[in-house]
C-alpha cells in the first residue's frame, strides 16, 4: 500500500474510532510499520 493511503487510513481511524476501542488496530499498525 502507498504511504498516502496509510496516512489517510490512520487519520480516518483516529477520527472514527475512539482510542482503545479496538486493540487489533494497534497491532495492525505496528505490523504495517515493519513492512
Amino acid at each position: 500500500m502507498s504511504k498516502r493511503f496509510l496516512r489517510w487510513a490512520e487519520t480516518w481511524i483516529e477520527e472514527n474510532i475512539p482510542p482503545g476501542a479496538n486493540p487489533d488496530i494497534e497491532s495492525h499498525e505496528a505490523r504495517a510499520g515493519r513492512l
